[in-house]
């Protein structure tokens, strides 16, 4: 149910998952503990804002947008975004990336 949760809404709060399973009576131990078993299989991930922790289900390479104003969380192709590591200086092997701004939803 948590991961079904999580896949169905994207990324998501502790919070916002005990909310949104309400009614089968969860408790927030329960979903810790599950929220650290599915990392550990490899099935979601958590991501980290300026103030959020947020879990995901594992997708394709992503970065992300977050609204300040109402704090919603989209997944951005990184098609979109040109990013240049030189290898030099540090070999990374994966990159995270959080952009900030007003949402097209926000904005209006």
């Amino acid at each position: 149910m948590i991961f079904s949760t999580i896949h169905k809404h994207g990324h998501l709060t502790v919070e916002q998952i005990k909310d949104l399973l309400v009614e089968e009576k969860i408790s927030i131990a329960t979903i810790y503990r599950n929220l650290n078993i599915l990392t550990l299989e490899g099935k979601i991930k958590k991501i980290y804002s300026d103030d959020l922790t947020l879990y995901e289900t594992i997708k394709e390479d992503h970065y992300h947008f977050e609204c300040l104003k109402c704090k919603n969380v989209i997944d951005i192709d990184p098609k979109f975004v040109n990013i240049k590591i030189d290898h030099s200086i540090a070999n990374a092997t994966r990159k995270t990336l959080f952009l900030y701004g007003i949402c097209p939803n926000c904005k209006k």
